[in-house]
């Protein structure tokens, strides 16, 4: 009985789907009509279609490229530090100058410490360092190297900061020319008033000569010899002047005792140079207040020496004897008078032209 109802409900199945079953055929291209008398129209091609764009994921676009990281420029090398090696209780006054040995101590430097910077390139040794504290900064030092062969030629200036003792800087020195020797420079000779040409000179008025003198009236003036005339000068002296004594020797006294000036050497005498040396003195100046250095070469002083100052001069070979040398009072370095003094009496023993 079970047997023949499953036989039943499979054929059933079977029928449903043999009638529930379509067949697709295909469709045949339909005839295209034709005309007669006529061209068929062209027939024109499908246009194509362009291919869609694929849609872009936002996992599948690329990643931008990373910016370029700043590129940071080398370190420049580290640079060597070069340092002012003086104390700074060996350096100048403001306004002043010195001079300095590199490979020296500075217990063993030469002195004076301080002292114008007129005229010490000159006197400065090749290789040695001049010092320069300049009055306009005072938290700067210079320092002016001189070249190892030539003397006073100045190769390289270097700036240095008087706190940190670091260079701050360095320049160029200008141009310059190897300095000459001072020499000392000697004023023309002036002739006396008196030394006027003899063809310019007004002829003197003599009165007339004659044997008997007239006598004045009573009533009349006395005679008096006209405005315009001028005396006759008397005859100039033809004498050669008295020769200087040798240096060697101590100049022998005039006659009476002592010179007829009373002029004296007002000089204290620690402030005298040393022999064989001079120093500058600035007359009207209390002693505590001249020029330094007290004592220094002679060489070249002529040349430094301000307008109306005076040179001492103690040579060797007349230790009893100052010299003093007079500078023009309107001209600098230029001697206008010698004086010879006496170092014990402080009196003038004579005066000499230079």
């Amino acid at each position: 009985m079970r047997t023949s109802t499953t036989l039943v409900v499979a054929g059933t199945l079977l029928l449903i789907a043999a009638c529930t079953r379509t067949v697709v055929m295909p469709q045949a291209p339909r005839p295209e009509p034709r005309y007669r008398g006529s061209r068929p129209p062209p027939r024109t091609p499908p246009e194509p279609t362009p291919p869609a764009a694929p849609q872009e994921r936002p996992d599948d676009r690329p990643s931008p490229p990373p910016p370029n990281p700043p590129t940071t420029p080398p370190a420049p090398p580290p640079r060597a530090v070069v340092r002012l090696m003086i104390p700074p209780g060996q350096l100048p006054d403001l306004g002043e100058c010195r001079v300095w040995f590199p490979a020296m101590p500075p217990g063993l430097q030469p002195r004076p410490r301080t002292r114008p910077c007129a005229g010490i390139e000159a006197i400065a040794a090749p290789g040695k360092w001049i010092v320069y504290r300049p009055r306009e900064d005072r938290r700067l030092v210079h320092v002016r190297i001189l070249d190892e062969q030539r003397r006073g030629v100045v190769i390289r200036i270097r700036i240095f900061d008087i706190n940190t003792q670091e260079l701050v800087r360095e320049e160029e020195p200008r141009e310059q020319r190897p300095p000459l020797p001072p020499r000392e420079v000697i004023p023309p000779v002036q002739p006396p008033p008196d030394s006027t040409p003899r063809e310019r000179r007004p002829p003197p008025v003599q009165p007339p000569r004659d044997s008997t003198p007239a006598r004045p009236p009573r009533d009349s003036t006395p005679f008096r010899p006209p405005r315009d005339s001028t005396p006759a000068r008397p005859p100039r002296d033809t004498t050669p002047p008295a020769q200087p004594p040798p240096e060697n020797k101590p100049p022998e006294p005039p006659p009476g005792g002592s010179p007829s000036s009373t002029m004296t050497l007002d000089i204290p005498p620690g402030h005298l140079p040393e022999l064989g040396q001079c120093r500058l003195w600035i007359p009207g100046r209390p002693p505590g207040q001249q020029p330094r250095p007290k004592s220094r070469s002679c060489d070249g002083i002529v040349g430094v020496a301000p307008a109306g100052s005076w040179i001492i001069d103690r040579p060797r070979a007349t230790p009893q004897l100052v010299f003093v040398r007079v500078v023009d009072e309107r001209r600098a370095g230029v001697l206008v008078r010698i004086r010879v003094f006496d170092i014990d009496s402080k009196r003038l023993v004579r005066e000499e032209n230079p």
